[in-house]
């Protein structure tokens, strides 16, 4: 953790410059990720209102109108704050929510974990399920959620990521050309007081004047602009264990430092 916050610190991060930061920064990480744990198990109070954490929704608009001509949505998200609770607040609201994950917690938990998921209308894939289960759900007007920022995707792609090249998943892109089903941006994070905010951001189209490896290259790379934007926004709450930055190249994205400097 403190070797992928002191890249993003070089590539600019105002509060990540100083190893004492970095340090303080990580903590906080740990801190996030605790406590998203304890919500993780108790997710029946998702929208409880009388719970210590009510989920507040912003830019739903977006995600209706993008699931307007009945070919679904493709929600693209890091693990920032508590993504659990921001796909427990969507199926709340109706919408058939597929989300593709590897084992959670532990392998030997992850039958438990997967009837949790399901028991809150969330249904699971894993990766080796392939796309097809995926298409159809779109198809069906389900939303598939995806997480870009983890390890579990079998095809990648380096691009700017940080001042970087780093391998991003491509199966966001590869679903969205084969489905035409947009992908939507969207993160979770939690405020001061607690509460955790669902934010629906920019949606992304597949361009069919593009050749496949172009239009994948441009939706991979647009992703990754993205989930950059709102790690730098919200990296206290950014919950990823694993060195991202190891063997990258140097990028020519001279906007990392901008957006990390805003």
């Amino acid at each position: 953790m403190l070797e992928n916050l002191a890249w993003i610190g070089a590539a600019g991060h105002p509060l990540l410059q100083r190893s004492e930061d970095r340090e303080r920064a990580a903590r906080t990480i740990f801190e996030s990720h605790q406590r998203f744990l304890l919500e993780f198990l108790s997710q029946t109070r998702a929208s409880d209102s009388d719970g210590p954490a009510g989920v507040r929704l912003a830019g739903m608009e977006k995600l209706y109108r993008a699931t307007a001509h009945g070919r679904g949505a493709i929600l693209v998200a890091p693990h920032v704050g508590n993504w659990e609770w921001g796909a427990l607040a969507v199926a709340r609201l109706g919408f058939r929510v597929h989300a593709v994950t590897g084992a959670q917690l532990h392998p030997l938990l992850a039958p438990a974990v997967r009837a949790l998921k399901e028991r809150q209308g969330i249904a699971v894939h894993t990766p080796a399920d392939g796309f097809l289960p995926l298409v159809t759900a779109l198809r069906r007007g389900g939303l598939v959620l995806l997480l870009t920022d983890g390890d579990v995707h079998s095809r990648s792609l380096a691009v700017p990521f940080f001042g970087r090249l780093v391998a991003q998943p491509v199966g966001p892109a590869l679903l969205a050309r084969r489905s035409g089903a947009p992908i939507v941006h969207a993160h979770a994070h939690r405020d001061a007081a607690g509460s955790i905010h669902l934010t629906i951001g920019g949606v992304e189209t597949a361009d069919r004047s593009l050749t496949l490896d172009q239009d994948v290259r441009r939706l991979t790379a647009r992703i990754a602009a993205v989930s950059e934007e709102t790690i730098a926004r919200h990296v206290t709450q950014w919950c990823i264990f694993r060195p991202l930055f190891e063997g990258t190249d140097a990028a020519v994205a001279s906007g990392a430092t901008r957006r990390c400097a805003a």
